[in-house]
């Protein structure tokens, strides 16, 4: 009973922190509007009208693809791709994404923990990050008209779970939050595209686990999760935003994630070279480190 109640308590605690972010993106209103110049003149239509948030549209439209013949064709139909982007905003879509983001985080670590015998301090440092990282992504300085932006360390502070426990809750971390970025208005015109730009490239951050023993490991590993998504961006821009898969359509995916991605990587190490802050971030890692070494040692 005791061990349910500490559950229970880190899972509230945490999407609480959360959940007060989240008015901030249902009020948030997205740009949809695409440079002309983009060879993606096929769906500009499904960003530019302005249509009514239909609250099951989705649903309706998967009930559709399940009597289709062609799945493929379910999935690259314009109807299905407004229907699923009309789900994404609607507050049905937002508090499904939300549950499912903390169920897949709890459920996965949760049993790498009980596996590792971590306790449930690692949870909450880890449950913290993530909720100081959405809110940090808020913040935006700096917004690509495609998808894209540069925030003050959302990154970076995503990637330090990884680096504190390990690239097994780093990563399911990483894939939490590109779930909970679809809440702030995700730009989608594939559902392949979507699981690219935004799980799989925010996963990647987590590969910052692997540098745990490695000397300036706090930085080599961010900055190795932060070219993780940036390839996986690219990849999403080179295969569906920008048009036949050629040379040059790769080389303006390339052009195009440089230039907010790795802004972001060189505003993040400048703040950090603020003492002040540094110090923070490496206290608070060193607590969390500390109970790392203590778990393994009993």
């Amino acid at each position: 009973m005791q061990r349910c109640k500490k559950w229970l308590a880190v899972l509230f605690s945490t999407m609480l922190v959360i959940a007060g972010a989240v008015p901030l993106a249902a009020s948030e209103e997205t740009n949809y509007e695409m440079d002309s110049n983009v060879n993606i003149d096929h769906y500009y239509q499904l960003f530019v009208e302005d249509e009514p948030v239909e609250e099951g549209g989705f649903l309706r439209a998967l009930w559709r693809g399940l009597n289709l013949q062609d799945w493929q064709d379910f999935m690259d139909s314009d109807r299905t791709i407004r229907d699923f982007r009309n789900f994404l905003r609607s507050n049905l879509g937002q508090t499904l994404i939300f549950i499912i983001a903390g169920v897949l985080f709890f459920t996965i670590a949760g049993f790498y923990l009980k596996r590792a015998k971590f306790s449930m301090v690692v949870l909450t440092y880890a449950g913290a990050a993530m909720a100081l990282a959405f809110m940090l992504s808020f913040i935006t300085l700096f917004r690509m008209p495609q998808g894209g932006s540069i925030t003050p360390m959302s990154m970076f502070v995503v990637s330090l779970i990884g680096f504190w426990f390990g690239p097994t809750i780093g990563l399911t971390a990483g894939v939490t939050y590109g779930l909970l970025q679809l809440i702030q208005g995700a730009h989608m015109i594939h559902p392949v595209q979507l699981l690219l730009d935004y799980p799989l490239a925010f996963g990647m951050l987590g590969l910052s686990g692997f540098f745990r023993k490695v000397k300036w490991g706090m930085y080599v590993g961010f900055i190795a999760g932060a070219l993780g998504r940036f390839i996986m961006s690219t990849l999403a821009g080179w295969l569906y935003w920008l048009g036949p898969i050629t040379p040059a359509s790769l080389w303006a995916s390339i052009v195009y994630n440089s230039s907010y991605i790795f802004p972001e990587i060189g505003l993040t190490l400048v703040m950090l070279a603020i003492p002040a802050l540094r110090k923070a971030v490496e206290h608070v890692t060193k607590r969390a480190r500390a109970e790392m070494v203590r778990i393994n040692n009993d």
